[in-house]
């Protein structure tokens, strides 16, 4: 039975100019931008929205979801050449985009997210949606990493791809504070929480899960979860912990795409420091039900990001589900306020070995004092979901 807050939202849906509710696109068939948006999609429907969300062709279903799903998303072939890959990534993006398109010009909604900015070959594709913008469909973005670093071709093309990308979108919404980001091409930016990742609990205890992990019961226990990625520093983490030695290293999650540094390479890091004992390496795609496990086997959860990195973590929001301290690394940005605003565990300066050892040693003492509590409340779904239905004009 629906509250009265929730039935008062849906009337207001009703008389608002938005009737058919909202179409959401998500791009990612795993990790934290695909669970981010399984969250904030429920929550926009317990506001009383109508949701749709358009995703991968290829990947897990999600038995709590509360929204319609449309498998439409398609991956790229995968190729041993390079070049080869790469145009193959380009066809397949425009292939989408054009699916995509088709797709809301046959639906009744006019109000569109996408879950993730997108600004690769964009002046290629994104002609097509500032027609359906002219036409009265209107389009928001999550930004969740607003200072685009990462340069694909020439500058020109890269400033011209971010113009591109941004020129159909009404409204960003970012999760640091607005002012940090300094070129939203003429887009409404607004700032909304990352919301907590309500992962079910551990379905075994601490003891348990060690002994099968082969850890002892007494050691202390850091977690690095989540995709491998070279930009997460892993081979300097490995490197900070072999100082310690009662300290073991879980790293559990799925190789990323090609052109990352593979499981193996950290392996021979660990082994040639003499620790690979102490490393336990679960390479592959963890489902939800286990993830509770590996945080319940930890103590420290670790985050140690590039200078790179200013985008807000998914990791993060896992471990203050589960009230784990983090060491965290990144480039001024959601990741390095958030630790600092709520005390959720140490944040130290990135890319150097030294300071990771140094926020390991200070974590081994750490005094609990982190302010889970405000940041529950101050950072959940359904403020992240006001906000955007809000900001995009579907409630009143």
């Amino acid at each position: 039975m629906q509250s009265a807050a929730s039935q008062e939202l849906e009337v207001s849906l009703i008389e608002s100019s938005c009737a058919y509710g909202l179409i959401v696109l998500n791009t990612e068939a795993y990790g934290g931008i695909s669970d981010y948006l399984h969250f904030q999609a429920n929550a926009l429907v317990d506001l009383g929205l109508k949701v749709t969300m358009v995703g991968p062709i290829e990947g897990p279903r999600r038995n709590d979801s509360r929204y319609q799903f449309v498998a439409l998303w398609n991956k790229p072939r995968k190729f041993r050449v390079r070049l080869i890959q790469k145009i193959a990534f380009v066809c397949n993006l425009l292939r989408n985009m054009r699916g995509f398109a088709a797709f809301l010009r046959q639906r009744p909604e006019r109000f569109v997210l996408f879950g993730a900015y997108l600004e690769y070959v964009a002046p290629i594709w994104a002609g097509q949606f500032r027609k359906l913008r002219e036409r009265g469909w209107k389009f928001a973005t999550v930004i969740h990493d607003p200072v685009r670093d990462f340069v694909v071709g020439p500058q020109w093309w890269h400033r011209k791809s971010i113009t591109a990308g941004y020129s159909f979108v009404d409204s960003g919404f970012v999760h640091g504070r607005v002012e940090e980001v300094k070129d939203a091409n003429g887009v409404r930016l607004v700032s909304v929480p990352f919301g907590q990742f309500p992962f079910p609990a551990a379905n075994h205890t601490r003891d348990h899960i060690r002994q099968t992990l082969g850890i002892p019961i007494d050691a202390k226990v850091v977690l690095a979860f989540g995709h491998l990625r070279d930009g997460k520093n892993l081979d300097l983490l490995i490197k900070a912990i072999a100082t310690f030695p009662e300290v073991h290293l879980i790293i559990a999650g799925q190789e990323q795409s090609d052109g990352q540094k593979p499981a193996d390479y950290y392996r021979a890091v660990a082994k040639e420091l003499g620790i690979y004992d102490r490393c336990h390496f679960e390479i592959r795609y963890i489902h939800s039900s286990e993830i509770g496990n590996f945080f319940e086997a930890a103590d420290i959860n670790a985050l140690t990001y590039s200078g790179i990195f200013r985008s807000a973590s998914a990791a993060l929001a896992a471990a203050a589900y589960f009230r784990k301290p983090s060491l965290a690394s990144s480039g001024d940005g959601p990741l390095k306020n958030v630790i600092e605003k709520y005390a959720l565990g140490i944040w130290v300066e990135p890319d150097d070995v030294n300071t990771i050892r140094a926020g390991i040693q200070q974590l081994l003492e750490f005094v609990n004092c982190c302010d889970w509590e405000r940041y529950s409340s101050e950072n959940s779904w359904s403020r992240n979901a006001r906000i955007v239905a809000n900001t995009m004009g579907l409630i009143k």
